[in-house]
């Protein structure tokens, strides 16, 4: 119950920064700048790590991110931009290994359904090249995260953790221009270090995501 409710401010947290920046009337701050939103969809691959050998037969999963942008021209062609987002991993994967908690080693078994939920403050340099109409960039950046939880839902149970794994993001797409409005598309890989599964006598667990990102911006 006290996860619920750190999420729930989480999330409203966010929508506080998004209509915070609609409504408040900055235009001098707002001058120059543009804000996107961005939804994406990813193929994952879990990967683990433990002071003793894993055996792993199986793992794969997927995620989707939401994100909210603020970017700055910062020459010609080259931009940068700030990025708060939020990632839900749904992965399935089997693991078998020895763990010991200071009373004797034991032997476990996981075969579940994970989610893992984690927000993000990403420093996003870009590169654009215009066309008219069309255009198409490149970016790529340090994520700066934290996990929310983990749910392993076979086993039904749920664990607050304290992980703030770094990661990275590459992209490369699209941009299609209207006046104010320019709609973006791309392809991405994140790739996240490793954080807690269960707690630190348990494996670690990192994330690799590739997949498309869609995404809308306006410039102010």
């Amino acid at each position: 119950m006290k996860f619920k409710t750190t999420l729930f401010t989480g999330r409203n947290l966010l929508l506080l920064f998004i209509f915070s920046f609609l409504f408040s009337g900055g235009t001098i701050f707002a001058q120059g700048l543009q804000i996107s939103l961005s939804y994406g969809l990813y193929k994952t691959t879990p990967k683990f790590n433990h002071t003793t050998s894993i055996k792993n037969s199986s793992s794969f999963g997927n995620s989707t991110l939401y994100s909210i942008g603020l970017t700055k021209k910062l020459s010609n062609n080259f931009y940068l931009q700030t990025e708060l987002g939020f990632i839900s991993n749904i992965s399935f994967f089997s693991i078998i290994y020895n763990y010991d908690e200071g009373f004797g080693e034991k032997h476990n078994i996981l075969l579940t359904w994970l989610h893992n939920e984690r927000v993000y403050i990403g420093i996003i340099p870009e590169f654009r090249k215009k066309y008219k109409s069309i255009g198409f960039f490149i970016n790529g950046g340090i994520l700066f995260s934290k996990d929310l939880k983990n749910k392993f839902a076979t086993l039904q149970k749920t664990y607050s953790i304290s992980s703030y794994p770094l990661g990275i993001s590459l992209n490369a797409g699209l941009n299609v221009y209207f006046n104010s409005i320019t709609l973006k598309i791309s392809l991405n890989y994140m790739s996240f270090t490793k954080s807690k599964l269960i707690n630190k006598y348990h494996p670690y667990i990192s994330y690799s995501n590739i997949g498309t990102k869609f995404g809308i911006l306006y410039s102010f």
